[in-house]
């Protein structure tokens, strides 16, 4: 058996940072706050895959007398479940730049994100900026919120608003609210994106209204009807349009509630 190593520096060779490999105790690892939820699922995914092939080391910050966890919630859960013990135990981590913690958008590359995931990430992420750095602008930290401006409509409505499937009002969020961040400070832009979170949420409450009323339950048809009304307020190939963001939703909403859905009933 080869030598336990217990750290080394290395140079990234993408970036040239300078970063550390560390042998780190669990009991050392904490999961960040921007994490998404933890999958039961993937954990039971992990477990087959981890113990066949290898562990990918989990990518972490520095923080006071423990490291921070910015990717790999799952791969701890994964061996703390194998182990079935409460022992302490290494895990293999690459030790990043504090501001990496900050852009939680861009990994989970072995199970991309889906858009709950994404919006839970942005709604924790934003309200740090906006307790923390409450006069900076949004733009200011584009990349936390991986370029997507219309994603922090959509934390807020699912988060705060209960919005249930925020894939059903996704293309209506960018089309309307994808022009760029908000030039308001964060302590002013957050009742903005609460304000247009609700918006979205009530989108949703309309179109689930409308399908109750005409036994519609395919969720496809759900989004047909968002679709169908989008192209009749705007046309079906435009990709921006020049509506603010509240006349936008009241057209559409308008739209969708004086057409006849009957039809799609009998699909």
């Amino acid at each position: 058996m080869g030598k336990k190593c217990t750290g080394f520096t290395f140079t990234e060779p993408m970036q040239g940072l300078e970063l550390q490999f560390q042998l780190i105790p669990v009991s050392k690892l904490k999961v960040g706050e921007f994490q998404r939820e933890l999958s039961s699922g993937l954990v039971n995914k992990l477990l087959g895959s981890i113990f066949n092939g290898f562990l990918v080391p989990l990518l972490v910050v520095a923080v006071d007398d423990y490291y921070e966890v910015i990717d790999g919630q799952h791969r701890i859960e994964t061996c703390k479940k194998h182990r079935k013990d409460l022992s302490d135990f290494d895990l293999p981590c690459i030790v990043l730049p504090s501001k990496f913690k900050f852009l939680p958008l861009i990994y989970n590359i072995e199970k991309s994100d889906n858009i709950k995931d994404q919006a839970l990430k942005t709604y924790n992420v934003y309200k740090h900026y906006a307790e923390n750095v409450p006069d900076s602008k949004e733009g200011e930290f584009a990349a936390s919120f991986n370029f997507m401006s219309y994603l922090c409509s959509i934390a807020f409505a699912y988060v705060e608003f209960g919005l249930s499937s925020p894939s059903l009002v996704e293309s209506v969020a960018k089309k309307l609210d994808n022009k760029s961040f908000l030039e308001d400070p964060f302590y002013l832009s957050i009742d903005i994106r609460r304000h247009r979170g609700d918006l979205l949420k009530q989108l949703e409450n309309m179109v689930n209204a409308i399908c109750n009323q005409y036994g519609i339950t395919d969720f496809n048809l759900k989004k047909s009807i968002i679709s169908q009304s989008v192209a009749d307020v705007w046309g079906a190939y435009k990709r921006k349009v020049d509506d603010e963001f509240d006349d936008g939703i009241i057209k559409l909403m308008a739209r969708i509630e004086e057409k006849d859905w009957s039809w799609m009933a009998g699909r």
